[in-house]
């Protein structure tokens, strides 16, 4: 993966190390293929095929830094909302804020969806990159 592709990428999710000291960025490198995290804006060699294992080896790579990803709030699908959600990734987060009542679609869940109960390191975080 060069710097620029992986940087080009679209941003998946976030991550920090040393107590919230360094923030990570996990970015697509292919599109639905290949996910890859950025540490200062340059690529590492932590990549994997799919989000869950990007963040795995993220955690396993990381582990005595302090890696923690950030709590972009409970991910939602509807029509009808499930009980309990699921951990929204910070793309998700990105999508719902840009629509008046918080829902879109995830092509990848294929489902509509919605965001709530965001932390507020993640609304810093969703502020600071519009």
């Amino acid at each position: 993966m060069t710097m620029t592709a992986a940087a080009s990428g679209k941003l998946i999710h976030l991550a920090t190390l040393n107590s919230g000291a360094e923030l990570l960025e996990l970015r697509e490198v292919e599109p639905n293929k290949r996910y890859g995290w950025l540490r200062q804006g340059a690529s590492t060699d932590v990549e994997a095929p799919s989000i869950s294992e990007a963040i795995r080896k993220g955690a396993l790579k990381w582990k005595e830094e302090g890696f923690r990803p950030i709590r972009c709030g409970t991910l939602f699908t509807l029509p009808e909302r499930d009980e309990h959600g699921q951990n929204a990734l910070f793309y998700q987060l990105v999508e719902s804020s840009k629509s008046p009542n918080g829902v879109f679609f995830d092509p990848t869940l294929g489902s509509l969806c919605m965001v709530r109960e965001s932390s507020q390191q993640a609304l810093s975080r969703l502020k600071s990159a519009k």
